[in-house]
């Protein structure tokens, strides 16, 4: 909800998230079942960010203004303030002001090395952002016979793990395209 605030979205498209991941029967189900191409909602949290295009209410202009800010991992990981956009720092706390979330931001060069130094922006729930990150997204383009190409690997290294050859890191999803 905060994002959509942030975005200056409807915060009805909340709702319709909820819905969409809900494993209970919805009133809307019969919305989807109406499309031209009929589908069923996702019941389940999302796998990749394009599914948001799935869902009620995200018509292409919505997709397109959200998806830089959104990413599908696992619940509750952390949001990692070192390198979270204004919208997104914006949403740490109730209230938070684009003023105070560009202060954190420190245009793009953020560097907090604890978490108690951001403390005081967000002191209701620490567990929500980091000053680290585990998952990446490493996007690499190719240029194979003339032909543009665009690799996508979702890394996750886990907090404390070592980067040394055989450690821990590990490669989740390969993807070619985009969205």
């Amino acid at each position: 909800i905060r994002l959509l605030g942030a975005l200056k979205l409807d915060a009805t498209l909340e709702q319709n998230i909820e819905d969409w991941m809900s494993s209970d029967s919805s009133p809307s189900d019969a919305w989807y079942a109406s499309q031209a191409v009929p589908y069923r909602r996702g019941q389940r949290i999302f796998s990749h960010v394009s599914e948001l295009r799935l869902v009620k209410g995200f018509d292409g202009d919505t997709y397109a203004k959200i998806s830089p800010y959104v990413s599908a991992l696992p619940v509750n990981t952390p949001i990692n303030v070192n390198t979270a956009s204004v919208p997104v720092l914006m949403t740490m706390v109730e209230g938070m002001t684009e003023q105070t979330a560009t202060a954190i931001w420190q245009q793009g060069h953020a560097n907090y090395q604890q978490v108690s130094y951001i403390r005081q922006a967000q002191p209701d729930n620490p567990f929500q952002y980091s000053v680290n990150s585990s998952y990446f997204l490493a996007r690499c383009d190719v240029t194979l016979d003339g032909l543009p190409f665009t690799f996508y690997s979702l890394i996750e290294r886990p907090s404390g793990t070592s980067t040394t050859p055989g450690g821990a890191i590990r490669v989740l999803l390969r993807n070619r395209g985009g969205d």
